[in-house]
């Protein structure tokens, strides 16, 4: 009876050792996102939103055109400069002025965060959607204030030939966005076909400055808060694997101090060391290649509060207990399978 009871014991106190272990490591999950965020790069460096950034230019510097004639202009008024005369430059046209169109939307739809001043010769008679003195930056990024204010600004400022110069870039890397901004195309924003076969040429922005900033407080959801809120979630895979790694090692040298007679007892181990040597070695080889991926996985899912939306396409990562079961389980695999292998 008591060689009976023996095992049965070492059964649940190894079960509860596991458990116990598994949210021990659960519980080190905080340390592990705040060491590692990925902090290497800005959220406003982002390609698609200075894109968008730089469309708005073209909708705004219209206004400055419009003021200057003091008419009103169309977008290809505004900027075809020459074409031919061609049934299908009707095509181009009406492509041209939806486009833009659109662009001008994203101040109202994608871009709602986003304050700027746009203003050619005469600062003062700028255009703008904010009462903050932007004009302010200009010349120089020491106005407290405004760094205050604001967590990303940049000037962009168009000389007579309409060369581009991108400065006091306050909240991301001003060598990355500048090369960004050079990346960008008027031309190519349009149906290369049209473009070509009617020989449509442009006007540029000419003598004209763009004043672009971010407040650190952001009232609208648009792009730019979907951008900074996920950016501030996101967490280095490298460091979650080093700490995966780092408990694994644990684990398995944890597990060489357990007698070799006692620990393959331990929840049906004696059975599993009954398959063949190769078979064995393929199910490691495997075993550690599955798990290492869906450790990472797993962990930085949780990490950036969308392990639930990953799994099951579902948004409510409040479920707090469905979260802890998945990676409860996860680990007592992970730490079951490594002790195998040790005593293996």
């Amino acid at each position: 009876m008591k060689n009976t009871n023996k095992p049965i014991k070492l059964n649940i106190i190894a079960m509860l050792i596991l458990v116990i272990t598994s949210l021990g490591i659960i519980s080190l999950y905080p340390q592990i996102k705040e060491h590692g965020k990925d902090n290497h790069s800005s959220p406003y460096e982002n390609y698609d939103i200075l894109k968008r950034m730089n469309q708005t230019s073209y909708t705004l510097y219209k206004d400055i055109l419009e003021k200057q004639s003091n008419k009103e202009l169309s977008y290809d008024e505004a900027y075809v400069k020459s074409h031919k005369d061609l049934e299908t430059y009707n095509d181009f046209k009406n492509n041209l002025n939806n486009q833009l169109e659109e662009w001008n939307g994203y101040f109202v739809r994608s871009l709602k965060n986003l304050d700027y001043l746009a203003y050619d010769n005469d600062i003062s008679e700028g255009k703008t959607n904010t009462g903050n003195k932007l004009s302010e930056l200009v010349n120089t990024m020491d106005n407290k204030e405004l760094n205050d204010t604001y967590d990303f600004y940049m000037v962009v400022h168009y000389d007579e030939n309409g060369e581009a110069e991108v400065t006091n870039v306050h909240g991301a890397d001003e060598y990355t966005v500048r090369n960004r901004f050079s990346e960008f195309s008027f031309k190519r924003s349009f149906d290369n076909n049209l473009v070509e076969e009617n020989e449509v040429r442009f006007n540029p922005i000419k003598n004209a400055t763009f004043i672009y900033a971010i407040p650190k407080e952001l009232k609208y959801e648009d792009n730019i808060s979907e951008l900074v809120n996920s950016s501030r979630d996101k967490i280095s895979y490298s460091i979650v694997g080093e700490f995966i790694l780092i408990v694994g090692c644990t684990i398995g040298i944890i597990s060489l101090l357990m007698p070799y007679n006692l620990g393959k007892q331990v929840l049906g181990i004696n059975n599993l060391l009954k398959i063949p040597f190769e078979i064995n070695c393929f199910i490691l080889i495997f075993g550690i290649h599955i798990l290492g991926i869906l450790s990472i996985e797993t962990v930085t899912r949780t990490l950036d509060n969308k392990l639930l939306l990953y799994l099951i396409g579902s948004t409510m990562n409040s479920q707090l207990d469905k979260i802890i079961m998945i990676n409860l389980i996860l680990w007592v695999i992970i730490i079951y399978f490594i002790f195998e292998n040790v005593m293996f």
